[in-house]
């Protein structure tokens, strides 16, 4: 059994050692090859190669912190919150309303940046 199984562990790396030296090659033939090919035009090289469609990002991003409100300016529009992990301070994006948030309020705010995104009160676990 020792003997069958070291044949079939010898007859693997030789096969491994095969396949790079194959791959290697046609490598080398693969390169001569596009060497030896005259140039298309960039034109034709589009029109040959569908585009891959990519998801353009909005901005940076996102966080989210929970935590106590330490200070919030509705009138400027700031505010800042205390979480675990540190102190955030931020101004608040478009579409968020600071009028219900009030300073010592537990939040849940999701930011990018320096932008709050969204702030919402949560109640503090007991």
């Amino acid at each position: 059994m020792k003997k069958l199984f070291s044949a079939f562990v010898a007859m693997t790396f030789a096969l491994s050692l095969t396949a790079v030296a194959l791959a290697e090659t046609e490598a080398k033939f693969a390169g001569k090859a596009m060497e030896a090919a005259p140039a298309k035009s960039a034109e034709s090289t589009k029109l040959a190669v569908p585009a891959k469609k990519k998801v353009a990002r909005k901005g940076p991003k996102g966080h989210q912190i929970t935590g106590v409100v330490t200070a919030i300016d509705a009138d400027a529009g700031t505010l800042t919150v205390r979480g675990r992990k540190g102190t955030v301070g931020l101004k608040a994006g478009a579409k968020v309303k600071l009028g219900a948030v009030k300073e010592g309020d537990q939040v849940l705010v999701k930011y990018a940046g320096d932008t709050a995104l969204s702030v919402k009160r949560v109640t503090a676990k007991k």
